[in-house]
């Protein structure tokens, strides 16, 4: 998932240890937030591609007629739907992880 390397880079450069629950579910949520949103084009495309009543040749003329009679706005068509339904994933992945870490890490005597 391409959130992973949000959440490893904040992880390495930003985390201090001391950031609460929240601080991680909001990090997970605006990290999956922006995956949606730069995943959407490639993905619109691959639709479009899949489509059985549209002949495109490959995906470069798909992209070009796509601009040519949608606009650029059109490579974002779902990507609202595709945010509401993710980013919720991100916060539950981003704050359950960095608990069990703190938990096991507790346990273990590992000092972070």
């Amino acid at each position: 998932m391409p959130s992973t390397i949000v959440h490893i880079v904040k992880e390495e450069g930003l985390n201090n240890g001391q950031n609460t629950p929240f601080q991680h579910a909001l990090s997970g949520f605006l990290a999956n937030i922006l995956v949606g949103i730069f995943n959407s084009p490639p993905d619109v495309v691959k639709t479009r591609m899949q489509d059985q009543n549209v002949g495109y040749k490959n995906s470069f003329e798909c992209v070009k007629l796509m601009l040519k009679n949608e606009g650029l706005k059109s490579f974002f068509k779902g990507a609202t739907l595709r945010c509401v339904r993710i980013a919720p994933g991100g916060a539950i992945q981003f704050s359950t992880y960095e608990y069990f870490n703190k938990l096991i890490g507790k346990y273990m005597n590992v000092d972070k």
